[in-house]
């Protein structure tokens, strides 16, 4: 039985819409925001290093739903010629700006 969050065409438009323009962008917001709510502390080092870590960890979860995602287009979703348009170096360079 198929679930309709998990078909084939559901996933085929999560990556028609998640181009790597749109995942630096996001990314860019991201980081807007973070830094927006913990790197204006009263210890301005430590708020820094807060963001930093926090920046840290998000690009590590970017990361990891990159490689989620080629594990997809390896296994069930392998007949469809599907590619994921964004890069692991993508994320790296936009956490990196």
């Amino acid at each position: 039985m198929s679930r309709g969050s998990t078909n084939k065409a559901a996933f085929k438009k999560v990556l028609d819409h998640h181009e790597g323009k749109d995942i630096r962008k996001g990314i860019e917001q991201l980081k807007k925001r973070v830094d927006k709510h913990f790197g204006e502390g009263d210890d301005t080092v430590l708020s820094q290093r807060l963001v930093e870590k926090i920046l840290g960890r998000l690009e590590d979860e970017y990361i990891n739903l990159h490689k989620g995602i080629l594990l997809l287009l390896v296994g069930p979703y392998k007949d469809m010629g599907l590619e994921c348009s964004f890069m692991v170096n993508d994320v790296k360079v936009a956490f990196k700006r």
